[in-house]
């Protein structure tokens, strides 16, 4: 997809404005959950969630709940408005580790957030971004960022574009809409860091891999705890 799951705007080159940006975020998921949370309200560190509504049009309060984890799968799939932190070493919301939630890069679950037809991308998919930002002209493949754009200087136009294909014909933009902190479940760094998940689960530390950015760097193999809440992108099946 040209956008994060959940977006309500889309952009096709760097932002100059918040206006602009803000709209991109879409939702955060926690790894192998299929359910949604908001984004934040607003840029910075320790922020609020953007206000959720009854459809009568009051406002939800304390949504979602945080609560510790982990719990069971069976648990997390009753409660969609609960985000389980967790400040064990492992970091996952699930009690009993599974590797297969969102298919391991191989095939689409019954978790999969994406709609039918999609799938969470898996790991492997944003190689060709390279490791490090590019700047200039969009001459070749790769992930370009505004070259005034610092972590905590200018967030508005925070984010990266991709540039790839025959004349740089397939163009899409990742913003930088923080995440929610598997210890705690609060959002931190809205507008300097951002992420994507994999559906591929990162057996090695028993956290999952995903594209991670920030203003100094590009992990195209990054890898977060699966507590963690990160946006995400579907490719076709």
């Amino acid at each position: 997809m040209d956008r994060n799951l959940g977006a309500t705007g889309v952009l096709y080159d760097l932002p100059t404005t918040k206006a602009q940006n803000y709209p991109t975020y879409g939702f955060h998921y926690q790894w192998g959950r299929k359910d949604p949370f908001p984004k934040a309200a607003t840029q910075g560190t320790n922020v609020a969630t953007q206000p959720t509504y009854q459809v009568d049009g009051t406002t939800v309060t304390n949504y979602p709940k945080l609560i510790k984890g982990p719990v069971s799968l069976s648990t997390a799939v009753q409660n969609p408005q609960i985000f389980y932190f967790n400040k064990d070493d492992e970091q996952d919301w699930l009690s009993s580790q599974n590797n297969a939630l969102w298919g391991d890069g191989a095939v689409k679950s019954a978790y999969d957030p994406c709609p039918k037809g999609w799938r969470v991308a898996p790991n492997g998919t944003w190689d060709d971004f390279g490791d490090t930002w590019k700047s200039g002209s969009y001459v070749d493949a790769g992930f370009y960022k505004n070259s005034t754009w610092v972590t905590g200087v200018n967030m508005d136009i925070a984010g990266g574009v991709y540039y790839g294909g025959s004349a740089e014909s397939v163009k899409a933009f990742y913003p930088v809409p923080g995440y929610r902190a598997s210890t705690t479940g609060v959002y931190w760094s809205v507008a300097s860091n951002g992420a994507s998940w994999s559906s591929t689960a990162d057996s090695r530390n028993k956290w999952s891999y995903d594209i991670s950015y920030y203003a100094p760097g590009v992990y195209p193999n990054g890898s977060s705890a699966r507590a963690h809440g990160h946006p995400l992108r579907c490719i076709q099946e």
